[in-house]
């Protein structure tokens, strides 16, 4: 089943979105899978019988409550929304407090794996049920539709400067796992400028100074 181009034209908006937000292919992916799980890449899916509708089925009164910007019927708007709620849903996911523990057991518990997506399609529709059909579908894939988006996205997508892939020094929201890494990094660096000596130099005399290499322990700015 080919991607239509008006649902090529919204892979597009939820690109776009995705790398001025900083997302990394993988969290783009997975915004563009809850679109077509919510709505098939429709922004214009009208309201549902629980008054939810839009690219991502927001209901008025979580998009009023939320105090998103713009229409939930706009593709740019409500991926925009979308993004801020999964990145809530991702550090949630990975500090795994009792409340993520106490979601995930649920989930598990009506055969739902506990995977990340799984994860976010839970909080995202709040339902068991409407999960467990969003996790069967992103498991299987019986059409290929999934497969097709990440097929689509992956050699369209090119990483913005607030990308974390960019090799800014910055983590994806999903992986902590440099964290530990990070912080002893800058801790070594804040306690070597704390004992380096970084000298001001008066010339009394008038003949010039001679300066030292910094790796004999101190430091010259000769620029100022």
């Amino acid at each position: 089943m080919l991607l239509t181009s008006s649902q090529q034209q919204v892979l597009n908006t939820i690109i776009q979105v995705g790398t001025q937000r900083g997302l990394t292919t993988e969290q783009i992916i997975r915004v563009a899978s809850v679109a077509e799980l919510e709505s098939t890449l429709r922004p214009d899916c009208p309201d549902n019988r629980w008054g939810a509708g839009g690219l991502f089925q927001y209901k008025d009164e979580t998009w009023n409550g939320s105090r998103f910007q713009g229409s939930k019927f706009n593709a740019q708007d409500a991926t925009n929304a979308f993004i801020t709620d999964m990145l809530k849903y991702e550090k949630e996911y990975n500090l795994s407090s009792n409340d993520v523990e106490q979601r995930i057991a649920r989930m598990e518990k009506k055969g739902i794996e506990g995977t990340l997506e799984n994860y976010i399609c839970y909080r995202h529709n709040r339902d068991l049920g409407e999960t467990e059909k969003m996790a069967d579908k992103l498991a299987f894939d019986p059409e290929g539709r999934f497969n097709e988006i990440g097929t689509y996205i992956e050699p369209n997508y090119v990483p913005g400067p607030n990308n974390p892939s960019n090799h800014y020094g910055l983590l994806p929201s999903n992986d902590l796992s440099g964290l530990p890494d990070m912080m002893n990094t800058c801790r070594n660096l804040f306690n070597t400028a704390t004992v380096t000596p970084s000298p001001i130099i008066l010339d009394l005399d008038g003949d010039g100074v001679e300066t030292t290499n910094f790796k004999d322990g101190a430091y010259f700015d000769h620029d100022g």
